[in-house]
Parts: structure tokens; C-alpha cells; sequence
């Protein structure tokens, strides 16, 4: 799998120090940057900040230094709607579409290997990006779809 991750990422991946985190968009995903700008990008310093908002104050959380983005495979999407409360349309959002993936590289030792299990699972439980409560943001950490080696 690391062969097959090389080629496409074009990157060296050392086994024996790293960890591949691949999240799978099981939802529309609508994500900002620091600057508050909607992107599609989903980089190291913004799963670090997700990571850390989804976990509680004392399980520590991931440095930003040792998250690297691979790759990306995403499409966007505009996301908007009506509002039948206040009788007006929803501001017209761009989304990262359904089934999109972000394949990490994540440093670290072996002891922290616990850590990083608790920080991707409570972001699988919470999602990322905004407006988490209306369905958005919904991902799969490491889904085991990948895993499959047998052809159909």
C-alpha cells in the first residue's frame, strides 16, 4: 500500500515513523481556512485545529508540524437552500463534495499512537468543517473500504 500511496502522492513515506490517515467525505464537507475563506483544502494545521476542537482539554491533541497533506481528491460543490423561517435563500456556500479523500501523513512515535486513535476517532464522531448539526462535515477515518486487496 505504502508502493501504491508513493506513486500517487510522489512523496517518500517511511513506514517505521509515520502513520497514513486517510479521511473519506461522507457528507458535503464546508470548510474555511484560517483566514475564514471557504476552500476545499484540508491541510495539516486545519485537521490539527479539528482535532483539538473535537477532543477534550486534557487527551492533548496533535502538533500541525507533524500532519502532512499527501493528497487530495475532492470536487466542489455550491451548497445553498431556502430558509422557510425568515422566507429568504441561504447564502450560496462552496462544499466539498461526497465521497472526496485527504490522505495524511501523520509523525510520531509509537507511544503516541493512542493519542492519534483518540483524536481521529472523536473527529469521526464529530465531523469536521461548519454546520456539523444540519449533516455536514461527515467523514470516515481509515475507512476499511480501503483495505480491500482482492479485485471483483
Amino acid at each position: 500500500m505504502a508502493r501504491s500511496l508513493r506513486s500517487l502522492t510522489h512523496s517518500q513515506i517511511d513506514i517505521d515513523k509515520e502513520f497514513l490517515v486517510v479521511l473519506r467525505l461522507h457528507s458535503d464537507a464546508l470548510l474555511r481556512d484560517s483566514e475564514g475563506r471557504q476552500t476545499l483544502a484540508l491541510d495539516g494545521a486545519m485537521l490539527s485545529d479539528q482535532i483539538r476542537s473535537a477532543l477534550k482539554p486534557t487527551d492533548g491533541w496533535i502538533e500541525p508540524e507533524k500532519i502532512t497533506l499527501l493528497a487530495q481528491f475532492v470536487r466542489g460543490l455550491q451548497v445553498s437552500g431556502w430558509q422557510t423561517a425568515w422566507k429568504l435563500p441561504r447564502e450560496v456556500l462552496m462544499a466539498s463534495s461526497m465521497g472526496g479523500l485527504y490522505v495524511f501523513s501523520v509523525r510520531s512515535a509509537l507511544a503516541d499512537i493512542d493519542r492519534l486513535a483518540a483524536g481521529l476517532d472523536a473527529l469521526e464522531f464529530n465531523g469536521i468543517g461548519e454546520m456539523r448539526e444540519d449533516g455536514y462535515g461527515q467523514i470516515v477515518v481509515c475507512d476499511p473500504f480501503h483495505l480491500e486487496v482482492n479485485p471483483l
